[in-house]
């Protein structure tokens, strides 16, 4: 084998291990780019309970401009106890805190009032919270 020979060979070597190495990553992903159109379906099940294109509280305070909101922070809206303690003590709405609330709302506050809505898909919480932030007035952080 020349040097010219073994040095292509090497080479192919490695492009072949940077291949292997993107494709395991992109397969191994947990999640894919988030639909809007998708979380709109999704959001249908929150609906009951929630709107996401009027500044209006149902059963639930309203889900416009969730993302980056204090929790507890919707006026002419009663909370329970539990989640005016959290937005008192700093809970704001980030996608990770949203994420994680959406997933299981009493074990990240204990006693609120909203109800398990069984998210327990990660992509269906990716959709939904593409979703909520297709409607915000403002794109939320």
């Amino acid at each position: 084998m020349t040097y010219r020979t073994g040095m292509r060979n090497k080479n192919l070597q490695l492009l072949g291990g940077y291949l292997l190495a993107a494709v395991f990553a992109f397969a191994t992903s947990s999640t894919f780019a988030a639909d809007a159109v998708r979380g709109k379906k999704i959001f249908l099940r929150c609906a009951i309970c929630h709107f996401a294109q009027q500044e209006a509280n149902k059963i639930g305070p309203t889900l416009k401009n969730v993302l980056g909101r204090p929790a507890a922070s919707v006026s002419q809206y009663h909370y329970s106890h539990a989640m005016s303690d959290a937005g008192k003590n700093g809970l704001v709405w980030t996608k990770d805190n949203l994420v994680k609330y959406l997933k299981n709302p009493s074990a990240m506050v204990k006693g609120t009032r909203m109800a398990a809505v069984n998210l327990t898909k990660e992509q269906d919480v990716e959709d939904l919270i593409a979703y909520l932030q297709s409607v915000a007035d403002k794109k939320a952080p």
